[in-house]
């Protein structure tokens, strides 16, 4: 009996990681997803609101003296 194994190397990311490796390195290293948007994918169901307090928390831990809005992106 032959064993007959294809193994494809199309180029697609094998994970969610080099996906966004590969985004990176097409746009320079950009930013691609706005920090609220970040904070709501982490936490799903959280409400705009809940996000933006959120986002204030993580502000203050850091000691960041600017509030940035959503337009920002990490």
């Amino acid at each position: 009996m032959i064993d007959c194994t294809v193994k494809f190397a199309d180029g697609l990311p094998t994970s969610e990681s080099e996906k966004i490796d590969n985004i990176l390195k097409k746009n320079g290293n950009e930013p691609i997803i706005s920090m609220i948007d970040a904070i709501k994918e982490a936490y799903p169901g959280i409400s705009d609101e809940e996000a933006k307090e959120t986002l204030e928390e993580i502000q203050e831990q850091r000691g960041l003296s600017n509030s940035l809005t959503d337009s920002e992106v990490i």
